[in-house]
């Protein structure tokens, strides 16, 4: 019985989504999601904290704290 139900439920959205996408405009939801990606990674870049910089000693200078 769930196989049944299953597949009849199945077939009505696959049969729904043809027709959806026949007469309207449907976006593209791979187009989307990767502009959607795309900008949140501009706004990553562009918000990002700076990263630290790390302090390299010079030849010159000894550690005391040995």
């Amino acid at each position: 019985m769930g196989l049944i139900r299953f597949s009849f439920t199945f077939t009505l959205g696959a049969i729904a989504g043809i027709y959806a996408a026949q007469n309207y405009r449907v976006p593209n939801v791979g187009d989307l999601a990767r502009s959607y990606l795309r900008d949140a990674e501009t706004l990553e870049q562009n918000y990002r904290y700076p990263e630290k910089e790390k302090k390299v000693p010079r030849e010159n200078e000894t550690d005391f704290s040995k």
